[in-house]
């Protein structure tokens, strides 16, 4: 669990956008995966520097504390508490909860803001952990979640999609997400002399904001070669039990209300009443053996652009389903 120099960014966004770390929660003990004049850039970049504070006196609030954890930084950011939660004590967290268990009362509604950096696709019981997040946010504080999505295979249990937040996070549970975007991040150890390590980022790309499948109403697919972390920022905005009904995936709701077959009525067309005309002379296996076994070696020479098309439609340069942030 890391605040890496992306995820510090969208932090200092947050709080410019009003978030309240007053109470800050973090899943785990957050290290910083960004140094002291990465985040002085990224403060000043947001109007977050503190008044009247020189190079020297910022520089030592990082010298206070264990070293190379992220509570400097939170604290610049207005957290007046910052306490964390993990399923031991090794890295001294205050709360020991395994996070596979609902959380107890007494830590419901008790934060203004918690922060996941990086801990959720470790869990096991990820709708109990992400339902446990929900209930510790007090209403009108923030969740904020720093994940796993594409090439990250092995890193955790899961890689996340953002529909998974999209539904999840919405005003039925109580939720309303004010953020969520890609960014390209894939971050490695360079050892070039022994005994010392070097951070470097093998990733990058940008931060793209992804458009909800629900408000499209089609599927919103990414796929590329370097790694990808998804970035949340929601507010609770009710008092609600979240998580009562399962979410389920935009796309299958529709489907599931029409009415007969799930591909539908053939339009009324020159097109469609070619289609029924084919339908009715040729047998269904028939069709079955065109479509599945022949279809793909034909794709190739009667449309030698889809490959292309479709790298580019799940690529970020889809504007419907991406905009740069």
């Amino acid at each position: 669990m890391a605040i890496t120099a992306t995820t510090a960014e969208f932090l200092a966004e947050a709080r410019g956008g009003g978030a309240d770390f007053g109470r800050t929660l973090t899943i785990g003990r957050q290290a910083l995966f960004a140094g002291p004049l990465t985040l002085a850039a990224i403060l000043r970049r947001n109007g977050l520097w503190p008044a009247g504070e020189s190079r020297r006196a910022f520089m030592r609030r990082f010298a206070d504390g264990p070293p190379w954890f992220a509570d400097p930084y939170l604290r610049l950011l207005g957290a007046r508490e910052v306490t964390a939660l993990d399923a031991s004590d090794y890295e001294g967290a205050e709360i020991v909860h395994d996070l596979n268990e609902p959380v107890p009362a007494e830590l419901e509604r008790r934060f203004d803001l918690v922060l996941d950096g990086g801990s959720l696709e470790h869990v096991f019981d990820l709708p109990t952990a992400l339902r446990s997040y929900m209930r510790m946010v007090r209403p009108g504080g923030r969740l904020i979640v720093a994940t796993m999505a594409n090439n990250h295979c092995g890193h955790g249990f899961y890689q996340l999609s953002p529909e998974l937040f999209f539904r999840a996070l919405s005003e039925p549970n109580g939720y309303r997400v004010e953020r969520l975007h890609l960014a390209g991040e894939e971050l490695d150890f360079s050892r070039p002399v022994a005994g010392v390590s070097f951070l470097y980022d093998v990733g990058g790309g940008g931060r793209f904001a992804p458009a909800d499948p629900e408000a499209v109403r089609e599927r919103v697919l990414l796929r590329g070669r370097a790694g990808t972390v998804l970035l949340v920022e929601a507010r609770r905005t009710a008092d609600v039990e979240p998580l009562v009904q399962p979410p389920q995936q935009s796309d299958y709701e529709p489907l599931w209300a029409r009415p007969g077959s799930a591909a539908g009525p053939v339009p009324d067309s020159e097109a469609g009443r070619l289609r029924r005309a084919f339908r009715r002379a040729v047998p269904p296996q028939a069709r079955m053996a065109i479509a599945l076994d022949l279809g793909p070696r034909l794709v190739p020479l009667l449309d030698p652009l889809h490959r292309l098309r479709t790298a580019r439609r799940r690529s970020v340069r889809n504007g419907r389903h991406f905009r740069r942030r």
